[in-house]
Protein backbone atom coordinates (compact mmCIF):
# COMPACT_ATOMS: atom_id res chain seq x y z
CA UNK A 1 0.00 0.00 0.00
CA UNK A 2 2.59 2.29 0.82
CA UNK A 3 4.85 2.30 -2.31
CA UNK A 4 1.13 2.66 -4.05
CA UNK A 5 0.48 5.84 -2.40
CA UNK A 6 4.17 7.46 -2.98
CA UNK A 7 3.85 7.02 -6.52
CA UNK A 8 -0.02 8.17 -7.03
CA UNK A 9 1.60 11.47 -4.97
CA UNK A 10 4.75 11.41 -7.61
CA UNK A 11 2.65 10.64 -10.55
CA UNK A 12 0.14 14.02 -9.33
CA UNK A 13 3.06 16.28 -8.94
CA UNK A 14 4.13 15.17 -12.48
CA UNK A 15 1.13 15.84 -13.82
CA UNK A 16 1.11 18.97 -12.62
CA UNK A 17 4.15 19.88 -14.00
CA UNK A 18 3.14 18.61 -17.70
CA UNK A 19 0.27 21.17 -17.82
CA UNK A 20 2.60 23.70 -18.11
CA UNK A 21 6.11 22.73 -19.34
CA UNK A 22 7.53 26.08 -19.96
CA UNK A 23 7.18 27.80 -16.61
CA UNK A 24 7.83 24.52 -15.04
CA UNK A 25 11.15 24.32 -16.54
CA UNK A 26 11.67 27.86 -15.54
CA UNK A 27 10.51 27.27 -11.69
CA UNK A 28 12.43 24.25 -11.31
CA UNK A 29 15.91 24.94 -12.90
CA UNK A 30 16.59 28.79 -13.51
CA UNK A 31 14.72 30.91 -10.91
CA UNK A 32 16.74 31.17 -8.08
CA UNK A 33 14.19 33.20 -6.08
CA UNK A 34 12.92 29.78 -4.99
CA UNK A 35 15.02 28.99 -2.05
CA UNK A 36 11.95 29.35 0.37
CA UNK A 37 9.89 27.23 -1.27
CA UNK A 38 12.83 24.44 -1.89
CA UNK A 39 13.72 24.65 2.05
CA UNK A 40 9.96 24.44 2.79
CA UNK A 41 10.00 21.14 0.20
CA UNK A 42 12.77 20.30 1.95
CA UNK A 43 11.67 20.25 5.42
CA UNK A 44 8.37 18.71 4.43
CA UNK A 45 10.01 15.95 2.84
CA UNK A 46 12.27 15.07 6.00
CA UNK A 47 9.15 15.43 8.21
CA UNK A 48 7.88 12.70 5.86
CA UNK A 49 10.03 10.53 6.04
CA UNK A 50 11.25 10.97 10.00
CA UNK A 51 6.99 10.18 9.90
CA UNK A 52 7.46 7.23 7.72
CA UNK A 53 10.79 5.99 9.34
CA UNK A 54 9.07 5.69 13.01
CA UNK A 55 6.12 3.67 11.15
CA UNK A 56 8.95 1.19 9.76
CA UNK A 57 8.82 1.94 6.04
CA UNK A 58 11.86 3.80 5.66
CA UNK A 59 15.43 3.13 6.66
CA UNK A 60 16.75 4.10 9.66
CA UNK A 61 20.81 3.98 8.64
CA UNK A 62 19.78 6.96 6.27
CA UNK A 63 20.12 10.76 6.77
CA UNK A 64 16.40 12.08 6.18
CA UNK A 65 18.33 15.37 5.19
CA UNK A 66 20.86 13.65 2.65
CA UNK A 67 17.66 11.85 1.14
CA UNK A 68 15.33 14.80 0.90
CA UNK A 69 18.34 16.84 -0.95
CA UNK A 70 18.74 13.62 -3.13
CA UNK A 71 14.79 12.78 -4.25
CA UNK A 72 14.93 16.99 -5.08
CA UNK A 73 17.35 16.54 -7.33
CA UNK A 74 16.60 13.90 -8.49
CA UNK A 75 12.37 14.94 -9.13
CA UNK A 76 14.06 18.07 -11.15
CA UNK A 77 15.91 16.10 -13.49
CA UNK A 78 13.49 13.36 -14.01
CA UNK A 79 10.79 16.23 -14.34
CA UNK A 80 12.83 18.30 -16.87
CA UNK A 81 14.54 15.50 -18.58
CA UNK A 82 11.20 12.89 -19.57
CA UNK A 83 8.09 14.82 -18.45
CA UNK A 84 9.06 18.07 -20.34
CA UNK A 85 11.93 17.28 -23.13
CA UNK A 86 11.24 13.57 -23.65
CA UNK A 87 6.95 14.20 -22.92
CA UNK A 88 6.38 10.40 -21.50
CA UNK A 89 3.22 10.05 -19.66
CA UNK A 90 3.30 10.91 -15.53
CA UNK A 91 1.94 7.82 -14.82
CA UNK A 92 5.30 6.00 -16.43
CA UNK A 93 7.38 8.09 -14.82
CA UNK A 94 6.14 8.35 -11.57
CA UNK A 95 6.03 4.46 -11.67
CA UNK A 96 9.50 4.32 -12.60
CA UNK A 97 10.56 6.57 -10.04
CA UNK A 98 9.36 5.30 -7.25
CA UNK A 99 10.60 2.33 -8.07
CA UNK A 100 13.43 3.35 -8.26
CA UNK A 101 13.48 5.85 -5.11
CA UNK A 102 11.89 2.93 -2.86
CA UNK A 103 14.30 0.04 -4.07
CA UNK A 104 17.34 1.44 -4.95
CA UNK A 105 19.30 -0.01 -8.47
CA UNK A 106 20.14 -3.57 -6.60
CA UNK A 107 18.71 -6.46 -9.15
CA UNK A 108 16.34 -8.05 -6.02
CA UNK A 109 13.63 -10.05 -6.86
CA UNK A 110 10.42 -10.07 -5.28
CA UNK A 111 10.37 -5.98 -5.61
CA UNK A 112 7.83 -5.50 -8.41
CA UNK A 113 8.58 -3.40 -11.88
CA UNK A 114 6.67 -1.11 -14.30
CA UNK A 115 7.32 -3.53 -16.74
CA UNK A 116 5.26 -6.31 -17.50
Amino acid sequence: MFPIRVQENIAALFRLFQTDPKLTKIFLTEERSIDDVETLIHQTIVGNLLHHRAAGFVRKDLSPAMVASSMIGMFIQVTVKELIEKQRPAEEVACEFTQLLLFGLANTQGRGSCIE
